[in-house]
């Protein structure tokens, strides 16, 4: 004969068990549960305490937290900026502030990530610079961005190039994407 199953055994003794009807009850109704407690042989009576849930807030007219952060979001100035993404070469052009003046200083690179998240969007730039990689992240709204211009298309099938840190000379070069130079030169033509 073979051992019957956990499920089976646990079927068997769900069905031996007698049914309770519970009361019907709902939010704000006042409960009070009874419940055998046993300390070591002994059963004793139980503490009763009434368990009341807390009345929920039903007044719909006040706006929740996301739809005021959705209206403050849609309320600020977008920034228009060209259509890049991972692999390009871009040059980004940032105010830098150096005592009382200020100066626009180029930060050319491969863009190696690109968060869209609203007002948070935010594009990565990575350059070598004397030997060492060096990687700076751009809030896309940001007003010290003064402009980007893309160089040069890349052709990439990961979307996060992050890869790139670990290869060093000529083993972190990207392909060019001649395609879309070509589709940009038509499309200039044709514009």
């Amino acid at each position: 004969m073979s051992k019957p199953s956990i499920h089976t055994l646990l079927q068997e003794f769900e069905a031996s068990q007698p049914q309770r009807q519970l009361p019907d009850f709902g939010p704000g109704d006042t409960v009070v549960v009874n419940v055998k407690v046993k300390e070591g042989n002994r059963e004793r009576a139980p503490r009763l305490q009434p368990f009341q849930q807390a009345p929920r807030d039903t007044d719909m007219s006040k706006p929740s937290i996301h739809t005021l952060l959705q209206e403050f979001e849609a309320s600020q100035p977008q920034r228009q900026l060209p259509d890049f993404g991972p692999g390009d070469t871009v040059v980004v052009n940032v105010k830098v502030k150096e005592g009382n003046r200020e100066r626009v200083q180029a930060y050319e690179g491969v863009v190696i990530a690109v968060k869209n998240a609203g007002l948070n969007s935010s594009f990565t730039v990575r350059k070598i610079s004397h030997g060492y990689g060096v990687e700076r992240v751009f809030q896309s709204h940001s007003p010290s961005i003064v402009s980007v211009e893309v160089k040069r298309r890349g052709k990439v099938r990961a979307g996060k190039l992050y890869y790139l840190r670990g290869l060093e000379g000529k083993k972190a070069r990207i392909k060019e994407d001649l395609s879309a130079q070509a589709r940009a030169k038509n499309g200039a033509a044709a514009g």
